[in-house]
């Protein structure tokens, strides 16, 4: 994981177009996505799509995206080549060894490694909440990696904005208190709605006041 600088990042774009052909069609076109998306937040998305990884059983403790980017890279197989994305990462898990002493440890290297592995670490949530990767809100991912809440919350936010007609990427402006008074209350009924799936014990008055909080 890189405190990743802005300038590095059509670098990186660069970068991931020429692995394409290693990691996949999936990989090649929302790698890049990713990168422009959440930018500089990258190590906070990385963080956060691990959790929830871990939260769902798909990791555990000890894995990282950037250690799955490193093994996708390596790979002789692409997430195409299997039903599932699960079965993929099982297989990078398992059947594919790196050497770290053998890797490049440039900036822009690092970076395509954990932006592979993050993308792929998406693609997981993705299919775990039964949701197409396109329908995936990668600026409201990165918002709620900014608030540092615990996974089920965060998958249950994901979950609530996709079954609504509200634009996710608004939910930044929300949090800044930047939307109309009427687009204000639309988000907030959404957010309150995500706690009290994430927190079934947990009813109006104390999910609005969990939702004023995140603000």
């Amino acid at each position: 994981m890189i405190a990743l600088l802005p300038t590095l990042i059509p670098s990186i774009v660069s970068a991931i177009a020429k692995v394409a052909a290693t990691v996949g069609p999936m990989v090649a076109k929302y790698g890049p996505m990713v990168i422009k998306t959440v930018g500089e937040n990258l190590p906070k998305v990385m963080s956060t799509v691990e959790a929830i990884n871990v939260a769902t059983g798909v990791f555990n403790p000890s894995d990282s995206v950037s250690n799955l980017g490193e093994k996708a890279l390596a790979a002789d197989k692409k997430p195409e080549d299997f039903d599932k994305i699960n079965d993929y990462i099982d297989y990078l898990k398992h059947d594919v060894q790196v050497e770290d002493h053998g890797l490049n440890t440039s900036s822009v290297d690092t970076a395509v490694r954990d932006v592979v592995g993050t993308t792929i670490a998406i693609k997981a949530i993705a299919e775990n909440i039964d949701m197409q990767m396109s329908k995936i809100s990668l600026p409201l991912l990165n918002t709620i990696s900014r608030l540092d809440v615990e996974p089920k919350l965060t998958l249950a936010i994901m979950t609530a904005y996709a079954q609504t007609e509200l634009e996710p990427a608004h939910l930044e402006k929300y949090l800044a208190d930047k939307l109309s008074l009427q687009e204000a209350h639309q988000h907030s009924d959404v957010l309150v709605r995500a706690h009290q799936i994430a927190n079934p014990d947990m009813d109006t008055t104390q999910a609005e006041n969990a939702v004023m909080n995140l603000r």
